[in-house]
């Protein structure tokens, strides 16, 4: 993977206002690259439209991983 691309994927990964993080920024742009990579939104719907980082970051916050 070239730079421009890992950032254009960094670049989608901005924090949502208001939603507390199990995460570190850099693990979650990190996390959110390899999404958006392995589930693309090229020949239907993606990581990005199924909100794979939001379900990432209330199953981080349950009981069991704390």
């Amino acid at each position: 993977m070239e730079t421009s691309e890992i950032d254009s994927y960094a670049a989608v990964a901005r924090p949502t206002v208001g939603m507390s993080r199990a995460l570190t920024p850099v693990q979650r742009s990190t996390l959110q690259a390899a999404l958006f990579r392995m589930l693309p939104s090229t020949d239907g719907p993606g990581a990005c439209e199924a909100e794979a980082m939001a379900f990432v970051d209330w199953i981080t916050k349950q009981p069991y991983f704390e």
